[in-house]
Formats: structure tokens, C-alpha cells, sequence
């Protein structure tokens, strides 16, 4: 009987043991859970939103959206919630909400198109604690607080989303309110993706329509119309400059970037590139080109000289502005409204001058698409 019951106490024993073993904390000495806690931890498998949006993650979403990362650091702003069933219903506030919350890599984020929904389900224990300890409805607090979430990346709110999280620990406040980045308001159809307003563009093409509609060809005249892109008016014309009537892209970060430099020239008008549209850039540097359709976004595509280039080093930004003279371009080449041009070759007729920290096209008025 002794015996018997010490093999019943040794087996309760392990069983209680192995409830409290968790295998699937990237670090040991993490903390997690503590509400109070002002940790930097940076884990392993840890990733901040912009990771997310512009990184391999949201390429292997685009080949298959039933893709999931599971077991993931994710960290980030808390700035809102979604009021509805799409990522695009994105609220930033603190509001009733307790079903999820958004995240973004700044506390002063309001592009939905920069944040990264996040699922406070009650389905165990650890999600309760959880959504108990996050939502915004009990705690409006924790708007723009930073915090880090451990959860699986899945599919959700017709987005890129974190669901099932289990653990999270608040982070030290590190942004800087002084200096805050400078990203273009996409959603702002009166700006471009440089900050330059073109309302005054906008308003001038209506002038140009009205005093020069039609040149004898059906054309609007108001190419001479352009944005004060160029200060110091040294803009040359495009007279098959360096011999070359169509620049690849290889032409213009080499020989042209060259010539740019050695005539102190700031932009070249009535330039045709040609290139693969390989993807989008979603902050104001050629630096973050997603290499996809993610979240595509209307004001710029990347072109390449290969459909398949993964290197930001080997591409230039396209403006796709607003203005009678550019919109049809923007409405025909955005990935956001065409995905299937993502691959196809395009010539692009604009001005090359500096754009997205690098030579770019600019002012894009004309394109054709290469079978």
C-alpha cells in the first residue's frame, strides 16, 4: 500500500513539474507579464512592426496568405484598435474596444497601412491575462505606450495580424518626440511620398485647363507646368544625354548618377526608364522598398532591371503623382489598384532627379507597358 501510493505521489509530482516548464521563452531571464516592468529585453525571434510590413515576413505572405509565424516576438506602439472587420477601420484612440489593439513602430502613427492588428481573444488562460492587461477599453492608458507581445503571425483583419498571444511586457518609451521621423502622409492625396504639397500643382493644372485646353492635338498643354522641384534651375532637357534614348535602370544609378554629379546637374525633364516593377516604398527612402504586394500604396513603385531583385542598392523610386498632367500614370501603374502589374516591365516618362534618397523618376506623366 506504501508502495503504491509513494509511485502515485512521484508521478502527481512530475506532472505539476512539467505544467510550470516553459520551453518557448526565447530568453531566460526575460520578463514577462509584468505591467509595471520597464525592461528592454530584445529577444531573438523578436521583430518591430516595420520588420513586419517591409521584410521577408510580408514576402512569404504574398506567396501564400495561409502562412503563419508562430512563437514571435512582436513589439511596438500601442496607437488604437479597429472599430470593424478590416484592418482599414483602424481607430486611433482609445475607445470600447477589448477584442484587439494596433501596434506601430511610432506613438504619433495614423496610417493604418503602418500598423499591425493584434488579436485579445479569451480562448485560455494566458490570452485572457492578456487582453485583460492590454485592451484599451479598461485601460486607455496604454495608448502609445511600447510594449512587446509574444503570439503567432497570421492572416487577420485583411492583413498581416498577430493572433494567440500569450505573454507581454511593457517597454521604456524610447522615441523621440524632438525629432520624430518624417513620413509622408500616404493618404493625403494633396502630397507626394517627399512631403512636397501639391496643392498649388493642383491648382495651377486647373488654371493651365481652362487658359490652354487643347493645343491643336487633343493634348492638354500644361507640361510646362511643373512642381518647384528644382530651386537652383539648373535642369537640363533630355537630348539623349550620354547617347542613351531609354535609360535601364543600371543606366541611371551608374553612368547618369555620374553625370548628375559632374555637371552639378539637379534634374533631367522628358526622360524615359525603362524597368520591372518589383515593388513599393513605404517610408521616404529607397532603403525600405518592399520587394511585393503587402500593403501596396499609390504614390510610388520600384522598377528594376530584373523581375526578380531583392536589392534596394539595384532599384529606383517612381513617383506616382497627383495633377491632370500625372494622374493617369498613378491610376495605371499604382500596385495598390493594379497588383498584376507587380513583374511587368514598364517605360516610365518623367524627370530623373534626386527622389527617395537616390536618383528617381519624378512628375511621372507617360508609361507603356513592355509584353
Amino acid at each position: 500500500m506504501k508502495g503504491k501510493l509513494y509511485y502515485i505521489l512521484l508521478i502527481f509530482a512530475t506532472i505539476c513539474a512539467c505544467e510550470k516548464l516553459d520551453t518557448s521563452m526565447p530568453e531566460q531571464n526575460a520578463v514577462v507579464n509584468e505591467p509595471n516592468s520597464d525592461t528592454t529585453v530584445t529577444h531573438p525571434t523578436s521583430y518591430s512592426v516595420d520588420d513586419i510590413l517591409n521584410g521577408e515576413i510580408t514576402d512569404a505572405f504574398n506567396k501564400n496568405s495561409d502562412t503563419t509565424f508562430t512563437r514571435v516576438w512582436l513589439r511596438g506602439y500601442i496607437v488604437g484598435y479597429v472599430g470593424g472587420t478590416k484592418l482599414s477601420s483602424a481607430i486611433f484612440d482609445a475607445g470600447n474596444k477589448m477584442t484587439n489593439i494596433l501596434l506601430a513602430d511610432s506613438p504619433l502613427e495614423t496610417n493604418f497601412e503602418n500598423c499591425i492588428p493584434v488579436q485579445l481573444s479569451t480562448s485560455s488562460a494566458a490570452n485572457k491575462q492578456v487582453r485583460e492587461a492590454l485592451n484599451l477599453s479598461n485601460h486607455p492608458g496604454n495608448l502609445k505606450k511600447k510594449v512587446e507581445i509574444y503570439g503567432d503571425l497570421i492572416y487577420y483583419m485583411s492583413a498581416i495580424g498577430m493572433k494567440n498571444v500569450t505573454k507581454y511586457m511593457f517597454l521604456s518609451d524610447d522615441f523621440d518626440y524632438n525629432n520624430p521621423p518624417k513620413d509622408p502622409d500616404i493618404n493625403d492625396e494633396n502630397k507626394d511620398d517627399n512631403g512636397d504639397d501639391n496643392e498649388q500643382t493642383n491648382k495651377d493644372d486647373k488654371e493651365d485647363k481652362d487658359d490652354k485646353e487643347d493645343n491643336g492635338n487633343g493634348e492638354n498643354t500644361d507640361d510646362n507646368n511643373k512642381e518647384d522641384n528644382n530651386p537652383n534651375g539648373n535642369e537640363d532637357s533630355d537630348d539623349s544625354i550620354l547617347g542613351i534614348e531609354i535609360y535601364s535602370v543600371t543606366d541611371v544609378l551608374g553612368p547618369l548618377t555620374n553625370y548628375f554629379i559632374v555637371h552639378n546637374v539637379a534634374s533631367i525633364s522628358n526622360c524615359l526608364v525603362k524597368g520591372y516593377i518589383v515593388g513599393y516604398i513605404r517610408k521616404n527612402n529607397i532603403s525600405h522598398t518592399a520587394f511585393g504586394l503587402g500593403n501596396p500604396i499609390e504614390s510610388n513603385i520600384v522598377l528594376a532591371d530584373s523581375p526578380e531583385e531583392k536589392d534596394y542598392n539595384n532599384c529606383i523610386a517612381v513617383q506616382l503623382t497627383t495633377g491632370s498632367t500625372y494622374i493617369q500614370a498613378r491610376e495605371a501603374l499604382n500596385l495598390k489598384d493594379h497588383p498584376e502589374n507587380f513583374h511587368r516591365c514598364v517605360i516610365v516618362e518623367g524627370s530623373i532627379q534626386k527622389y527617395m534618397g537616390a536618383l528617381g523618376v519624378k512628375n511621372t506623366k507617360d508609361y507603356t507597358f513592355l509584353e
